[in-house]
Parts: C-alpha cells; structure tokens; sequence
C-alpha cells in the first residue's frame, strides 16, 4: 500500500483555493438579492391597484372558461396567466400575497436573465471582473427595487427579463457567433416578451434588427439561415396570438394599449361607441349598462368603452407629453448621479478617445434601450416602465471603460464608491420596507369589504363610486361590481345636495341596480348626521381606513323620514 499512501500524503499537503474575489461578489448577490426581494414582496403584499384588479379578474375568468378570457385587447395575457396558477391553490384571503409571491418568483428570473447577459458581455470588459460584477449587480438590484417595485402588481418584471435575455443572447450572437439554439432561444424570448406586454411588440424588431446587425462577421450563407430563424420564431409566436385576439376582436389588432394611452394621454378626437348612460344630471352620475365583466367594467376592457375614440397627433399636447417625460428622465438619472460622476471621473483618469471609441461600439446594448426610452417619451412614462432600460444604459457605459494596470486600483476605487451611494438608495429602500413589515397593518381593502357586508351589501350586487378611489381591490373582495360613478367634479354638488335632491339621486341609483355608494373621505358634516341618527340610515367609517360606505336603501330611508313618508323600492 505504498503508492496509496503516498497519494494520500501528497493530497493532504495541496493548498485549499480560497474563493476567487468574483465569485465572492456573486454568492453576495444571489445572497442579498433575493432576501431583499423577499421583503419587499411581504411587506408590500397589500399593495394591489386598479391594474391588479383586472389581472386578477381575467385570471378568475381563465380558471373558469378557459384561454378566451386571456384574450383582451388592453390587457396582455402572459401576466393573468401566472397569476392563474397561483391563485387557484390559495384561499381569497391569501391571494394579494400569492400575487407579490409571482412577483418574487419573476424578481428571480430576472436577476438569473441579469447574471446570464453579465456572462455574455464579461469579455468585452477591460476592468476586472469583480470590479464590473459588484458596480453592475448594483445597477440590478436598484432597477428592480426602486424602480422597478415588487410591490406594483403590472408585468415590468417580466418585460425586464425579456430584455435582459435579448441583450444576452445578442451579445452571444456578437462574441460567439450564430447558432441554431440561440437565435430561436432570441425569437422565442422577445415573443414572450410580446406575451407579457404590448410594448415589447415594436421592440422587438429593434432587438432582432440589433441582433442581426451585430452578429459576428463574417455571415455565412448558413449563419444568415440561422439568423432569419430569430424573426421567425418570433412571428410564430407574436402570429398565433394575434390570430386569436384579431378573431376575439373581430379586427385585425396586435392590441389596443399604446392607441388608448395616446388618447388618454396626448390627443383624442370622436366619441365612444359604447358610451356609459347619464342616470342623474345634476350631479352627474354615469352607469356602466352593459357588457359588465369584471370587478370593474370600464377598466376591464378599455377598448370596449373607448371604442370610437382615436388617438390624433397634436403638436402642443406633444411636446407637453415630451416636457414631462424628460422631467422624469431627468428625476431617474439625477438619482444615478454618482453613476454618472463616476463615468465621468474615469473618463479622465483613462484612455479618453479609447473610453469613447469603446462606448460608441456597445450600440448593441445601448440602441434598444435608447428605443424604448424615445417611444415611452411619446406617450407616457412611469418608473416601472424602465429598470432594465437603464440597466442596459449602465451597462453599455461602463464597458466602454478603458483601463490600465496603472489606473486599474483607481478605477476600482471610483467603482466601490459609485456602489455605496446606490446601495444606500437600495438600503433605504430596504429599511421602508422592513418597517411596513413589522407593523404587519391590516390591509384597508379588507376593512371595506367587511364594511359592505356588515351594511347588508353582499356578493353580486352593484356599487357606485365618488370620483376615481385610489384602490378598488375592495370590490374584488365583496364580489361586488363597480357599475356607477358619481363625477369627481360634481362631488361638491352631491354632498350639498338638499334632502328632497338627496331621494331623488338615491331612487335614480336604486333604479339602475345601485346598492351602495363608496366613498372616500365623506365630510365631517355627511358622517355626523349619519352617526346621530344611527349607523343604518348614514354614512359608516370602514375600521380606520378613511373609506366611507352608505346603502342606497339607507339613503332613500332617511330622505324619506324627513319629509314623513315611507319609501317605496323601485322594481
């Protein structure tokens, strides 16, 4: 047994390899990323707004009859669909935390489709590879949770994914050259990327043009094949769903988003086909009379309602568009000052012609960002909208660095300093929300839908609305349907209005199907008078929420009493 011991002798006495210092800064952030979506997907878990509702309404609807449900012309359907397989295990008091917890689990992907685009692009990088992975994972982390929040139930996740994938499959397509797998894996992902959300649609063929112009030379006949089955995947995909929703629509649509929010947001011109009957005129109160679907009708199936309304071009209301984008532009990139002072300072301790030469040859990644950017300008920008846009930005910039031994430890220095300041963005955003955690409050949604019920108003009946309310997940959870709503601009008028008007608004609501109004923040006075003739006949406090509820009956009751007759309930 010589030769065995000798072996083991020999095994004993080789060094242990210490942990490389990037793969140190990779284990810290599939540590740390994960734990700080986590919190943030609990803590914010009763965060559902208006968009959620409908999501989670065509979810319900696809459990029930199936795919038609996902076909909506406002609303794409990869979203609904996830939520779909969540809810369907839990009970309803746990389905806003099931969302938040599909929420998480795309925060995932995303940071797995980040890690996969850092490996494609790795070797286009003159600062060492810590160095670049710490300042880039750093960039992630506040895209997905200052920007890009967890709490906010849309699909800018999903689309974060979809764009961080692209841009890393191009990138191999650049470094690596063209193969049958990727440019299909390309297609497929930019498809489903459609599937998440409509505005992926348009950049989808910047992606492919990028993709394909930027792939490695030279392209043989063989490798243009390859490519061409990147645009073609993504036709199958794009294609059969647009097959669907064109025969769900009856008209050709790749859908309706980007024309309804140009209307709404810019310029609009005729009327609606479908439009809400006035049921009252004084103050005005409109009725949503058909095609109820949802928790919330005219937010359901936008293009139903605003059917017959055309987006039209108009210069002045376009540059007030462009005015605002800009000034939230200008919001998101003063925030990555130190991103941008740190550019700034190696540009000048570096290679400066070399720094710039470089950045400009990173179009790959900075042209579909720059795309997306100029086509939400247009219309409308939110700060979801663009975590993996500026993430791309970022990216670009920084590969362009351009370093030598003898500047590499100052570098290093700029780098670790730009990363403290955007951690501590991340760590504040962090300690909010562990603090929300902690008090654990009851979600005032909850509290309303309790209140509807202890006031007689249960599931299947239909509700009104003072002015726009700024949650409406309530409803969802009473089962009860938004069909009225009492103009904002008319709030004064009804709160003033005297008791004989008082009937007559509660009978024209009883007529329409109306059985409560939802309010929020009802006047001291409206909720005094209710209180001293006793909660049935008045306005009633939703726990402590500032939400205000009264039956139309309780309403139609106390006009009647005042002036000594007895209500008679409409049919």
């Amino acid at each position: 047994m010589p030769s065995q011991a000798a072996h083991t002798e020999s095994s004993e006495s080789l060094p242990v390899r210490a942990p490389s210092a990037p793969y140190r800064v990779r284990l810290f952030f599939w540590t740390i990323g994960p734990l700080l979506g986590l919190l943030q997907a609990l803590a914010l878990r009763n965060q559902i707004d208006h968009d959620a509702v409908s999501y989670l309404d065509m979810a319900d609807r696809f459990l029930r009859g199936g795919r038609e449900a996902l076909l909506n012309a406002y609303w794409s359907p990869l979203y609904p669909f996830l939520l779909a397989h969540a809810i369907v295990f839990l009970p309803p008091d746990w389905e806003a935390t099931a969302l938040h917890l599909v929420n998480f689990a795309i925060y995932l992907l995303v940071l797995l489709s980040f890690d996969f685009l850092l490996r494609q692009i790795m070797p286009e990088s003159t600062l060492p590879e810590s160095t670049l992975r710490t300042f880039a994972y750093a960039v992630a982390l506040w895209c997905c949770l200052v920007l890009t929040s967890l709490g906010q139930s849309h699909p800018d996740l999903l689309v974060m994914a979809a764009v961080f994938f692209a841009a890393g499959i191009t990138a191999r397509l650049r470094n690596r050259g063209v193969t049958l797998g990727w440019c299909a894996a390309l297609g497929a992902v930019l498809g489903l990327g459609y599937l998440a959300k409509a505005a992926m649609f348009p950049l989808a063929f910047v992606f492919l043009s990028v993709a394909i112009l930027a792939a490695r030379r030279p392209i043989s006949l063989r490798s243009a094949a390859l490519l061409a089955l990147a645009p073609l995947t993504f036709a199958l995909i794009a294609g059969a769903y647009v097959f669907m929703l064109s025969r769900s629509e009856r008209r050709l649509t790749v859908g309706d988003s980007a024309k309804i929010a140009y209307a709404i947001e810019v310029n609009a011109v005729g009327a609606p086909t479908h439009p809400r009957r006035k049921i009252f005129d004084r103050p005005v109160i409109y009725l949503y009379a058909d095609h109820i679907v949802g928790t919330n009708p005219g937010w359901y199936d936008p293009a139903y309602w605003r059917a017959g309304v055309e987006p039209r071009f108009n210069l002045a209301r376009q540059v007030d568009v462009l005015h605002r984008s800009l000034d939230i532009y200008f919001s998101v990139f003063t925030q990555l000052g130190a991103v941008f002072g740190g550019l700034l300072a190696l540009l000048l301790a570096g290679d400066r012609r070399g720094t710039l030469r470089r950045i400009a040859s990173q179009w790959a990644l900075y042209a579909p960002a720059l795309a997306a950017l100029g086509m939400y300008a247009l219309v409308h920008v939110e700060l979801r909208f663009l975590g993996g846009f500026v993430a791309l930005l970022c990216l670009a910039l920084f590969l362009g660095v351009r370093t030598s031994p003898e500047t590499r430890a100052l570098a290093a220095a700029i780098v670790f300093a730009m990363v403290i300041v955007l951690g501590a963005q991340i760590a504040w955003e962090a300690g909010h929300n562990l603090v929300v955690f902690a008090q654990n409050a009851q979600s005032s949604d909850w509290l309303v839908a309790k209140e509807l019920e202890d006031r007689g108003i249960h599931t299947g009946n239909n509700v009104a609305a003072i002015g726009e309310l700024p949650s409406i997940y309530w409803a969802r959870l009473a089962g009860v349907t938004l069909t009225g709503e009492i103009s904002a601009d008319d709030a004064v008028a009804f709160w003033g209005a005297a008791p004989d008007l008082r009937a007559q608004i509660g009978m024209a609501l009883d007529r329409a199907g109306i059985a409560a109004i939802v309010t929020r923040g009802a006047p001291q006075s409206a909720v005094s008078e209710g209180a001293a003739e006793g909660k049935p006949a008045g306005w009633s406090r939703a726990g402590k929420t500032d939400y205000f509820v009264l039956p139309v009956q309780a309403m139609i009751s106390a006009s009647a009493n005042r002036h000594g007759s007895t209500p008679q309930k409409n049919p």
